[in-house]
C-alpha cells in the first residue's frame, strides 16, 4: 500500500481523497462497460467476473433483464464473507490481501484494521461542482487544460474566472472511457431481489456516504 510505501506520517501530512458513486449505478455502469469491452476482446477478468457476451440488448428491458441475472449469479458465486467477495464489485488490485478488502468502495478507504485512512471523499455525481475546491487541495489543476484522472478527463471551460476564484474558472468533468447507453440506474433498483442484494452487499457505502436505500 501507498502507506507501507511511504510511511504514515508522510501519509498523514498528505492530501488524500476518494471519489464515490452511488453503489446501484457504480453496478449498472460497470456491467454495461464490461459487456462492451468483453465482447470486443475476452479475458480472464471476463471469465472471473461472469461478465456474458453476445447478449441481445436491443430494448431497455433486454439489458435490465441481463443486469439482473449477471446480478443474482455474481451474489451466487462471491457472496459476502467469501474469500473472493470482493470479486461482486471489481478487480482487487492486490488490495486482496487484506481481510478488510471486500466488494465496498469503503474497502478501498480503510487500513488493515478497518479504519477510514482517506480524508476527503467526494460523490461523483457532484464533482463538476466540487471540482474548483479539489483544485484548491491540488493546485496542479488549476492550470491544465485537459487532464486524465481517474478513467475521466479534467478541462477548464471557456469561463477562465475572475478574482473570486483566483482566475482558476470552472472546472468540470467530461466523459472518457464512457459505458454504452443504458437506462436510469434507478429503473434497476426495482426489481426486489437485486434492490435486496444490492443492500446487503454495500451497506456500508450506503451509510457512510450518505446513499439513499430506494432508487
Amino acid at each position: 500500500s501507498l502507506i507501507d510505501h511511504y510511511g504514515q506520517e508522510a501519509w498523514d501530512d498528505s492530501y488524500s481523497f476518494a471519489l464515490v458513486r452511488h453503489p446501484l449505478a457504480r453496478q449498472v455502469s460497470n456491467f454495461f462497460y464490461l459487456v462492451d469491452k468483453c465482447s470486443r476482446k475476452y479475458s480472464d477478468y471476463c471469465e472471473v467476473r461472469m461478465i456474458p457476451t453476445g447478449l441481445d440488448l436491443n430494448t431497455d428491458e433486454d439489458k435490465i433483464e441481463a443486469f439482473h441475472e449477471h446480478t443474482w449469479k455474481l451474489y451466487d458465486e462471491y457472496p459476502p464473507g467469501s474469500e473472493k467477495s470482493y470479486l461482486f464489485g471489481g478487480w482487487g488490485h492486490g488490495n486482496e490481501e487484506f481481510k478488510t478488502m471486500n466488494a465496498t468502495q469503503t474497502s478501498w478507504m480503510v487500513d488493515e484494521h478497518g479504519k477510514r485512512v482517506v480524508k476527503n471523499v467526494f460523490k461523483l455525481e457532484n464533482l463538476s461542482r466540487d471540482m474548483n475546491e479539489l483544485s484548491e487541495a491540488l493546485p496542479c489543476l488549476k492550470h491544465a487544460t485537459a487532464d486524465q484522472a481517474s478513467g475521466r478527463e479534467l478541462k477548464m471551460t471557456e469561463d477562465f474566472g475572475d478574482e473570486d476564484d483566483g482566475g482558476v474558472g470552472h472546472l468540470e468533468m467530461v466523459h472518457a472511457n464512457a459505458s454504452p447507453k443504458y437506462p436510469d440506474y434507478r429503473l434497476f433498483g426495482k426489481n426486489k431481489r437485486t434492490n435486496r442484494i444490492m443492500k446487503e452487499v454495500y451497506y456500508v457505502d450506503y451509510i457512510n456516504f450518505g446513499y439513499e436505500f430506494e432508487p
